[in-house]
C-alpha cells in the first residue's frame, strides 16, 4: 500500500466512524476522542487529517456526495444511454434510494448548509459544490430540450427547480413519514417512488411534445 492509498484508507475510516456514531447522537455531540477511538487512531493522528471538527464535518459532506455520485455513475454506466430523460430519471431514482437506504449519509446531504463555513473554509465549500453539482438536474434538463430540438415557454431553471423540489420533497416525506404514507396510501415506498418518477417522466415528455408543436 502506497502513501496515498494509506492516507485515503485512514481518511475514510475516520469518516465512516463518524457516520456510525451519528446513528445514536448528533455530530455536534460527538467528541474528537470518541472519533479517534472509533477509528482506531490517536487523537494526534486525527488532527493531522482534519484540523478541526468543522473540517471533519465538511469532509463528511464531501464524502457523502462522492458516494452518491459513485452510485449514479454505476447506474448510468449500466444503462449505457445518451438519453437525457433516462439520465434525469436515474439521478432522481438513485438520489431517492440513497436517502432512504443510507440514513446517516442521506441526512448529512439533506441537512448540509454552507452558510457559516464560507469565510474560513472556502476551498472546502468549493470542492463540495463541484462534487454536489456533478449531476445537476438543470444540466440534464437543458440537455433534454436540446436533444428534442425544441424550446420551452417555461425557463429551464424553473423546470429544474420544480423537478428538484419534487424529488427532495418526496425524499423528506419518506425519511420522516414513511410508515404513515405507506399505511395511508396502501402502497410501499418503492411503489410511491416509482409512480413519482413516472410522473416526472410524463411531465418532461409532454413539455417536449407541446413545445414541438
Amino acid at each position: 500500500m502506497n502513501r496515498d492509498e494509506k492516507h485515503n484508507l485512514i481518511n475514510n475510516r475516520i469518516l465512516e466512524s463518524i457516520l456510525e456514531q451519528i446513528k445514536d447522537k448528533s455530530f455536534e455531540k460527538i467528541t474528537a476522542d470518541e472519533i479517534a477511538e472509533s477509528a482506531d487512531i490517536s487523537k494526534r493522528t486525527l488532527y493531522k487529517y482534519f484540523l478541526s471538527k468543522d473540517e471533519m464535518y465538511l469532509g463528511l459532506v464531501e464524502y457523502c456526495f462522492s458516494e452518491l455520485n459513485r452510485l449514479i455513475e454505476e447506474s448510468l454506466n449500466m444503462k449505457k444511454t445518451d438519453s437525457a430523460i433516462i439520465k434525469i430519471m436515474s439521478v432522481g431514482r438513485i438520489y431517492l434510494d440513497f436517502i432512504m437506504d443510507n440514513s446517516g449519509k442521506g441526512r448529512i446531504i439533506e441537512e448540509y448548509n454552507q452558510q457559516g463555513y464560507e469565510k474560513d473554509y472556502s476551498e472546502n465549500i468549493k470542492r463540495i459544490g463541484e462534487t454536489a453539482n456533478k449531476y445537476e438536474i438543470s444540466k440534464l434538463v437543458k440537455e433534454y430540450f436540446i436533444s428534442k430540438n425544441v424550446s420551452t415557454d417555461i425557463d429551464i431553471s424553473t423546470i429544474s427547480i420544480f423537478l428538484w423540489a419534487n424529488i427532495k420533497g418526496l425524499a423528506n416525506l419518506l425519511s420522516s413519514k414513511k410508515g404513515f404514507l405507506e399505511r395511508y396510501y396502501k402502497h410501499d415506498s418503492n411503489y410511491l417512488i416509482e409512480q413519482n418518477m413516472l410522473l416526472i417522466e410524463k411531465y418532461l415528455e409532454e413539455q417536449g411534445v407541446q413545445n414541438d408543436n
